[in-house]
């Protein structure tokens, strides 16, 4: 139950004003929890590679320059279709080539399925993008055409070539996106670099964020009186970058280039520093007393539930007491439905035993019914070796390949097991 929900027997007799002292020893003795927080206000500029897209778009003229000098940057390469057969053997391989030498490939698909044969079609696959061994295969193989028994660290594989898609020089057109993208790109992080590399030695030579942020054309902007917490401005990763930064920099110092990420940085510069301090009993007293009542409450039942444990040991005149339910759970260590004070008290507990528990201002009173240990052998050997066979094959893929590999060809390969 909710500390809320209990009512305080003689909360009617106390003094609830500015004039109880017991209510200014409760503060001053809690005092940390009334504080005023630090806040800081910060100067900043940021960086950001978007803002000078415009300036660094290549011209039309020299977009195609580019093309034309380095067209064989733009070749799209030869891909192909091809149905993959596998097998666990090399004599299943060479029995299913023998059974299909007559078949078109509508037939050897029907014969696979009927036969039950693993297989997988692909479509659109470059070399670069198949195991060595099969891609040596594929792209020998004349259309239609099926391979000899290819065998890799994973299976013993067949391949017929259902279509070819020969080399192609991209056009001017094609490429154009592509080559103003990395033109831009390039011109972007050659600039974004240099500007970096001038901020970095402004600050070394002392001048001020408004001195460095004029001489680079930047912005400063202004956060007042933030303080140290999380998601401090809801929604704003970079400002909450920028304060937590600025919690952790010094008074009127200029801070290195700190990066958010691929495109945006920032530099901080602290200029005024309120220090953490006590609000006045008065400015927070409605706080105050709310507490000082909950502690009363909370002792309050504290003295009753110990009186009960003496006496009756009765969880019923407990919950009539503090006017809760009782219900009845069963509870593992692992469950987080209950927080972690009461279930380490339950487990701590004999049976019959009662145990008080709480979690800010939720109150947990247990009683141990029964104690229940697991009686079934759990055989470490039976549980599946799939995920770790398949972990160890895409090892051997990764080490037999250095380049990027096609996700669902390999997949494909690694499922059948």
């Amino acid at each position: 139950f909710n500390i809320n929900d209990f009512k305080l027997p003689n909360l009617n007799d106390l003094d609830i004003s500015m004039d109880n002292d017991l209510i200014s020893v409760f503060f001053n003795e809690n005092i940390s929890s009334y504080m005023i927080p630090e806040k800081r206000s910060i100067s900043y500029f940021l960086i950001d590679k978007n803002n000078y897209k415009n300036q660094f778009t290549p011209t039309s003229v020299k977009i195609e320059e580019y093309y034309n000098n380095n067209k064989n940057l733009f070749i799209e390469n030869e891909k192909r279709d091809f149905i993959q057969f596998n097998f666990k053997n090399n004599e299943e391989a060479l029995k299913f080539k023998s059974d299909i030498a007559l078949f078109k490939n509508e037939e050897i698909i029907k014969y696979a399925n009927d036969n039950k044969i693993f297989f997988n079609e692909f479509v659109k696959v470059t070399k670069d993008e198949v195991l060595d061994d099969l891609s040596k295969a594929i792209f020998n193989l004349q259309k239609n055409q099926i391979s000899e028994v290819v065998k890799t660290q994973l299976a013993n594989h067949l391949v017929i070539v259902k279509n070819i898609y020969p080399e192609v020089q991209k056009t001017f057109n094609q490429s154009k996106d592509e080559i103003t993208n990395t033109l831009l790109q390039v011109e972007l992080d050659s600039f974004i670099s240099d500007l970096k590399n001038k901020i970095n030695q402004e600050t070394l030579d002392g001048l001020s964020i408004n001195e460095i942020a004029l001489n680079n054309s930047l912005s400063i902007e202004e956060i007042k009186n933030a303080e140290r917490q999380y998601n401090s401005i809801e929604d704003d990763f970079v400002k909450n970058q920028i304060i937590s930064k600025a919690f952790a920099s010094n008074k009127d110092f200029v801070s290195d280039i700190v990066d958010v990420d691929d495109d945006r940085s920032f530099v901080i510069n602290v200029d005024n520093i309120e220090s953490e301090k006590p609000n006045e009993l008065s400015q927070v007293f409605e706080l105050v007393s709310k507490d000082w009542i909950n502690e009363l409450k909370v002792k309050s039942i504290k003295e009753k539930v110990d009186e009960i444990i003496k006496n009756s040991k009765s969880l019923e005149e407990i919950a009539i007491f503090v006017g809760g339910v009782i219900s009845n759970e069963d509870i593992k260590l692992d469950n987080n439905t209950f927080p972690t004070s009461m279930k380490n008290n339950v487990f701590l507990d004999a049976k019959n035993e009662i145990s008080l528990s709480i979690d800010k201002k939720d109150i947990y009173i247990s009683e141990v019914k029964n104690i229940t240990f697991p009686n079934e052998d759990i055989n470490q050997q039976t549980v599946s070796m799939l995920s770790e066979l398949r972990g160890n094959f895409g090892a051997e893929i990764i080490k037999s390949k250095s380049i990027s590999t096609n996700d669902s060809l390999i997949q494909a390969l690694i499922s059948q097991y």
